[in-house]
Protein backbone atom coordinates (compact mmCIF):
# COMPACT_ATOMS: atom_id res chain seq x y z
CA UNK A 1 0.00 0.00 0.00
CA UNK A 2 1.26 3.31 -0.70
CA UNK A 3 1.35 5.78 1.86
CA UNK A 4 0.09 8.99 1.03
CA UNK A 5 1.30 12.37 2.85
CA UNK A 6 -1.57 14.63 1.76
CA UNK A 7 -1.10 18.16 1.44
CA UNK A 8 -2.90 20.61 -0.55
CA UNK A 9 -0.65 21.33 -3.02
CA UNK A 10 -0.35 20.89 -6.71
CA UNK A 11 2.74 19.21 -6.79
CA UNK A 12 0.53 16.62 -4.34
CA UNK A 13 -1.97 15.96 -6.49
CA UNK A 14 0.05 15.72 -9.70
CA UNK A 15 2.57 13.22 -7.90
CA UNK A 16 -0.92 11.28 -6.28
CA UNK A 17 -2.78 10.95 -9.75
CA UNK A 18 0.57 9.57 -11.08
CA UNK A 19 1.12 6.47 -8.28
CA UNK A 20 -2.15 6.05 -8.44
CA UNK A 21 -2.69 5.53 -11.96
CA UNK A 22 0.52 3.49 -11.83
CA UNK A 23 -0.34 1.16 -9.23
CA UNK A 24 -4.18 0.52 -10.73
CA UNK A 25 -2.09 -0.51 -14.11
CA UNK A 26 0.14 -2.86 -11.90
CA UNK A 27 -3.04 -4.45 -10.10
CA UNK A 28 -4.22 -6.25 -13.59
CA UNK A 29 -1.11 -8.15 -12.88
CA UNK A 30 -1.81 -8.72 -8.95
CA UNK A 31 1.16 -6.61 -8.16
CA UNK A 32 0.72 -4.97 -5.25
CA UNK A 33 2.60 -1.84 -4.56
CA UNK A 34 4.40 -0.27 -1.61
CA UNK A 35 5.95 3.25 -1.25
CA UNK A 36 5.43 6.52 -0.36
CA UNK A 37 4.14 9.73 -2.07
CA UNK A 38 3.66 13.61 -0.99
CA UNK A 39 4.46 16.80 -2.73
CA UNK A 40 8.16 16.35 -3.38
CA UNK A 41 8.03 13.04 -5.50
CA UNK A 42 7.63 9.66 -4.78
CA UNK A 43 8.83 6.19 -4.34
CA UNK A 44 6.62 2.91 -5.69
CA UNK A 45 8.07 -0.29 -4.98
CA UNK A 46 6.50 -3.66 -6.59
CA UNK A 47 7.52 -7.73 -7.02
CA UNK A 48 6.19 -9.70 -9.80
CA UNK A 49 6.49 -13.06 -10.42
CA UNK A 50 5.91 -14.32 -14.09
CA UNK A 51 7.60 -17.27 -15.76
CA UNK A 52 9.82 -18.67 -13.11
CA UNK A 53 11.35 -15.02 -12.76
CA UNK A 54 11.30 -12.24 -10.52
CA UNK A 55 10.86 -8.86 -11.85
CA UNK A 56 11.22 -5.43 -9.17
CA UNK A 57 10.17 -2.35 -10.38
CA UNK A 58 10.53 1.39 -8.44
CA UNK A 59 9.13 4.36 -9.72
CA UNK A 60 10.86 7.62 -8.52
CA UNK A 61 10.87 11.10 -8.19
CA UNK A 62 12.71 13.21 -5.80
CA UNK A 63 13.26 17.05 -5.98
CA UNK A 64 17.07 18.41 -4.80
CA UNK A 65 16.87 21.96 -3.46
CA UNK A 66 20.11 23.84 -5.11
CA UNK A 67 20.86 27.55 -3.78
CA UNK A 68 18.77 29.23 -7.05
CA UNK A 69 16.99 26.21 -8.38
CA UNK A 70 15.43 22.84 -7.58
CA UNK A 71 16.34 19.94 -9.85
CA UNK A 72 13.79 16.97 -10.25
CA UNK A 73 14.49 13.65 -11.34
CA UNK A 74 11.72 10.80 -12.28
CA UNK A 75 12.52 7.03 -13.48
CA UNK A 76 11.95 3.74 -13.59
CA UNK A 77 14.51 1.30 -12.20
CA UNK A 78 13.68 -2.48 -13.08
CA UNK A 79 15.90 -5.88 -11.98
CA UNK A 80 14.95 -9.19 -13.17
CA UNK A 81 16.69 -12.51 -11.38
CA UNK A 82 16.64 -15.54 -12.60
CA UNK A 83 18.34 -15.68 -15.84
CA UNK A 84 21.07 -17.34 -17.33
CA UNK A 85 24.30 -16.85 -15.44
CA UNK A 86 26.48 -17.36 -18.68
CA UNK A 87 25.08 -14.23 -21.06
CA UNK A 88 26.18 -11.19 -19.70
CA UNK A 89 25.08 -7.60 -21.38
CA UNK A 90 26.16 -3.73 -20.61
CA UNK A 91 24.29 -1.07 -22.63
CA UNK A 92 24.50 2.76 -22.31
CA UNK A 93 25.07 6.23 -22.86
CA UNK A 94 28.54 6.32 -23.36
CA UNK A 95 31.10 8.05 -26.03
CA UNK A 96 34.20 6.28 -24.66
CA UNK A 97 32.83 2.89 -24.60
CA UNK A 98 31.59 3.35 -27.99
CA UNK A 99 34.88 3.85 -28.97
CA UNK A 100 35.70 0.46 -28.15
CA UNK A 101 32.71 -1.25 -29.40
CA UNK A 102 32.68 -3.54 -32.79
CA UNK A 103 32.09 -1.46 -35.98
CA UNK A 104 29.19 -3.17 -36.52
CA UNK A 105 27.57 -2.24 -32.98
CA UNK A 106 28.84 1.38 -34.02
CA UNK A 107 26.98 0.88 -37.29
CA UNK A 108 23.74 -0.59 -35.58
CA UNK A 109 23.40 1.71 -32.21
CA UNK A 110 23.01 5.60 -32.48
CA UNK A 111 25.73 7.44 -31.18
CA UNK A 112 26.11 8.35 -27.64
CA UNK A 113 25.08 4.21 -27.44
CA UNK A 114 26.99 1.68 -26.43
CA UNK A 115 26.79 -2.65 -25.97
CA UNK A 116 29.13 -4.97 -25.05
CA UNK A 117 27.16 -8.56 -25.19
CA UNK A 118 29.11 -12.16 -24.96
CA UNK A 119 26.53 -13.03 -27.85
CA UNK A 120 27.28 -10.81 -30.86
CA UNK A 121 26.22 -13.43 -33.48
CA UNK A 122 22.53 -12.87 -33.66
CA UNK A 123 22.28 -9.33 -35.26
CA UNK A 124 18.24 -9.89 -35.88
CA UNK A 125 17.91 -9.98 -32.17
CA UNK A 126 19.92 -7.16 -31.78
CA UNK A 127 18.28 -5.10 -33.89
CA UNK A 128 14.79 -5.94 -31.53
CA UNK A 129 17.03 -5.19 -29.02
CA UNK A 130 17.96 -1.35 -30.08
CA UNK A 131 14.01 -1.36 -31.03
CA UNK A 132 12.59 -1.75 -27.70
CA UNK A 133 15.31 0.14 -25.75
CA UNK A 134 14.83 3.40 -27.93
CA UNK A 135 10.89 2.49 -27.62
CA UNK A 136 10.85 2.81 -23.83
CA UNK A 137 13.80 5.64 -23.81
CA UNK A 138 16.18 2.94 -21.58
CA UNK A 139 19.46 4.57 -20.58
CA UNK A 140 20.82 1.88 -18.87
CA UNK A 141 20.62 -2.18 -19.04
CA UNK A 142 23.32 -4.04 -16.91
CA UNK A 143 22.74 -8.28 -17.31
CA UNK A 144 25.43 -10.10 -14.85
CA UNK A 145 25.00 -13.03 -12.87
CA UNK A 146 21.52 -13.61 -14.15
CA UNK A 147 20.21 -10.82 -12.79
CA UNK A 148 19.26 -7.79 -15.18
CA UNK A 149 19.15 -4.23 -13.93
CA UNK A 150 17.66 -1.34 -16.24
CA UNK A 151 17.25 1.99 -15.68
CA UNK A 152 15.19 4.78 -17.48
CA UNK A 153 15.41 8.44 -16.53
CA UNK A 154 11.92 9.61 -17.05
CA UNK A 155 8.61 8.26 -15.76
CA UNK A 156 6.99 6.03 -17.96
CA UNK A 157 2.70 6.18 -18.06
CA UNK A 158 2.55 2.34 -19.31
CA UNK A 159 4.31 -0.15 -17.03
CA UNK A 160 2.24 -2.96 -18.61
CA UNK A 161 3.96 -2.39 -21.81
CA UNK A 162 7.43 -2.05 -20.21
CA UNK A 163 7.37 -5.25 -18.62
CA UNK A 164 5.83 -7.28 -21.71
CA UNK A 165 9.07 -5.42 -23.56
CA UNK A 166 11.61 -6.54 -21.29
CA UNK A 167 9.76 -9.99 -21.22
CA UNK A 168 10.66 -9.64 -25.30
CA UNK A 169 14.11 -8.43 -25.12
CA UNK A 170 15.01 -11.77 -22.05
CA UNK A 171 13.49 -14.63 -23.33
CA UNK A 172 16.83 -15.28 -25.34
CA UNK A 173 18.46 -15.39 -21.63
CA UNK A 174 16.25 -17.74 -19.32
Amino acid sequence: MIQYETINSSFFVANQTYCEAIENKLKTLDCECSGSCNCYGYEVLTTLYRNSLTYKLKFIKTQTPNRFDTSIYAGVEISVTGLNKRISLSFGKSLLRRYFCSNEIRNMFPRPYYLKYNELNDSIFLYHLLDRILDNNISKIILKNGILYCKINEPIVNPLKLITDIELIIKNWI
